[in-house]
């Protein structure tokens, strides 16, 4: 049996499982339900079926979407104590990339769908650093990042964001600190739970699935919780509170700046309080929208134009200047598959904003 992909010549071994075989098509085509994947991880772990990834990987001439789908599943097949299993082993990540797709576009009232054709993405460049107590793995603009690591956790890093993982990861503890966006699939350890610190908050599981979008920028900081249970701890100014989280929540975390008459500096950081929401998360299609970034799809929802503006810029690393200050005010609500940031505002327009830009280099400036 032979897997058609277009490089059959390098491949010598043929494996005999045919499910597998089928499998692994549909991923390089992009066209695999989460069952479907799910089953897939656990195929390929085998040493028949990840020697047959191996070879696919370095056949000539790589068609470089289905590398992307390629490299990412060998590095879920690999033991977990491949990655990282000494101290100061710099991890393997491999940077997201778009798959192939047919492209369609639908305006409803207030959501905007529109899926491209496949545009590889381009190489993008590992930036690991080390310190004597932390390893440190970072996303730049316009970027996206997955690694597995020592203990079995799978994570992906959002656009312009860095994890630092403790010393001694897996072993004497499973603590991180976030800063920017990260999607977290938890191995379990009851001995161990993991730990992973955003801004002034603590996020504890045992072993889960979950989103936490926490930029220094934004005024929200949302947690979402697809499977399993979370418990976070909200360090405040006056008191610590305790959130238990069960699949299907978020909490979304809001900074206020309060005016107070007897504060001369009225932007001080001691100015500023939060409030905490819990929420649903929201679902399209059966799926996650808070994590659909981990499939390359943007998404705002109800966000105002100046949430958008933030999101674009990290998303296609280019600078947003806004002259027209009538436009931050406005709502947008839609699910994009990368491609341009000129065409995402030539979609918006076309759900009545009126807005207008022009490109100079990587700078958009919008009238």
């Amino acid at each position: 049996m032979c897997l058609a992909t277009g490089r059959p010549n390098k491949i010598m071994y043929i494996p005999e499982d045919e499910e597998f075989l089928t499998l692994l098509q549909k991923a390089m085509a992009g066209n695999l339900s989460e069952a479907e994947r799910s089953r897939l991880d656990v195929l390929s772990k085998s040493d028949a079926n990840r020697q047959l990834l191996r070879q696919y990987m370095e056949a000539d001439e790589p068609d470089e979407q289905e590398t992307a789908e390629l490299e990412i599943l060998y590095e879920k097949s690999k033991p977990n104590d491949f990655i990282a299993k000494q101290e100061g082993t710099p991890l393997r990540v491999v940077p997201i990339r778009s798959k192939k797709r047919y492209w369609m576009l639908g305006i409803a009232a207030a959501i905007l769908l529109c899926v491209f054709a496949g545009i590889a993405y381009q190489q993008l460049q590992q930036r690991n650093m080390q310190s004597n107590h932390w390893q440190l793995v970072s996303s730049s603009k316009g970027e996206r990042k997955y690694f597995k690591l020592q203990d079995g956790t799978e994570v992906w890093l959002n656009s312009d964001s860095q994890l630092k993982i403790q010393h001694g990861f897996g072993k004497t503890n499973r603590r991180m600190e976030l800063v920017g966006e990260g999607y977290f699939s938890v191995a379990k350890n009851k001995e161990l739970p993991l730990t992973v610190k955003v801004n002034n908050m603590d996020i504890q599981v045992l072993g889960t699935i979950f989103n936490v979008r926490a930029y220094p920028e934004d005024e929200r900081m949302v947690t979402s919780l697809i499977e399993g249970q979370v418990k976070l701890k909200l360090h405040g100014k006056r008191e610590e509170k305790d959130f238990l989280l069960k699949p299907g929540d978020k909490v979304e975390v809001t900074k206020h700046q309060v005016i107070n008459k007897h504060t001369e500096q009225q932007h001080s950081p001691s100015n500023i309080e939060e409030t905490v929401a819990y929420k649903k998360i929201d679902m399209e299609d059966k799926q996650v929208l808070d994590a659909l970034w981990v499939d390359n799809k943007l998404v705002f929802k109800g966000d105002s134009f100046a949430e958008v503006s933030k999101k674009l810029e990290r998303w296609y690393n280019k600078t947003l200047i806004i002259e027209n200050k009538a436009l931050l005010k406005e709502e947008c609500s839609g699910v994009f598959e990368e491609k341009s940031c000129e065409e995402v505002l030539d979609l918006i327009k076309k759900t009545g904003i009126n807005l207008q830009y022009e490109v100079k280099q990587d700078t958009l400036i919008i009238h």
